[in-house]
């Protein structure tokens, strides 16, 4: 029998768990038997945590929604690139059909299994800038200017007919913020805990994500896939 897994890198959580993720979807609405290539190796392990990558495995629930399958030797596994899979993912009939899935909402329940909902009396914002910083100095989807940001932020708190006295904002970035705005409660946070930052993009009321896998896939383990703004990938 031939299973079907995801590539493996060593790079960040978004785009790891991308792979992990798309591949899966791809087989479960393909037919193919999947078997997951665990994440093994992150970045952003700036304090060597020797069980980070452990860590990382539990906080997201994963082993609960993507089972391990007892491979035997007359077994082969296929790895699927993920150029060759992202076309039927992202086409946006797909998208729509996987992202409203009953699979999507099994894999939302499965994270939240190890959490608990926060109780609040106001809407949060999460902003997700990506800039370079000296652990990491790509240059793609850091160009972006802040101010852009600020504008998808008027404009959701506009379209939303939200109450500026009722909301708190939380920017996450890599990098000191130069900014001004004395009308909305709002608080940056640089280089947090990574297992925080993932889950204040998923539990938080309204989303606007930057290009970056990590804010991106966090869209997918939302339940209110109308409350993201997205930034587009160039």
């Amino acid at each position: 029998m031939i299973y079907y897994t995801n590539e493996n890198q060593n790079d960040g959580l978004g785009s790891q768990l991308q792979k992990i993720l798309y591949t899966y979807l791809f087989c479960f609405f393909n037919d193919l038997p999947f078997v997951m290539n665990p994440i093994k190796k992150l970045e952003h392990n700036y304090n060597s945590n020797s069980d980070f990558e452990n860590e990382i495995n539990d906080f997201l629930n994963i082993k609960d929604y993507f089972p391990s399958r007892n491979v035997n030797e007359n077994d082969s596994i296929h790895t699927l690139k993920f150029n060759e899979i992202t076309h039927f993912i992202e086409h946006p009939p797909n998208m729509v059909k996987i992202l409203n899935s009953k699979v999507m909402k099994y894999i939302r329940d499965c994270y939240w299994k190890n959490k608990t909902p926060k109780i609040k009396n106001y809407k949060t914002i999460c902003i997700h800038i990506r800039r370079s910083n000296p652990h990491d100095t790509r240059v793609y989807g850091t160009e972006t200017p802040t101010d852009f940001y600020f504008d998808k932020l008027d404009f959701l708190i506009f379209k939303e007919k939200l109450n500026k006295e009722n909301i708190k904002v939380k920017i996450h970035t890599q990098s000191p913020l130069d900014f001004f705005n004395d009308s909305l409660n709002i608080k940056v946070y640089n280089d947090v805990d990574l297992k925080k930052v993932f889950h204040d993009f998923v539990s938080c009321d309204f989303l606007i994500t930057s290009p970056s896998s990590l804010s991106y896939i966090a869209s997918f383990f939302r339940d209110n896939q109308k409350s993201i703004y997205y930034i587009p990938f160039e």
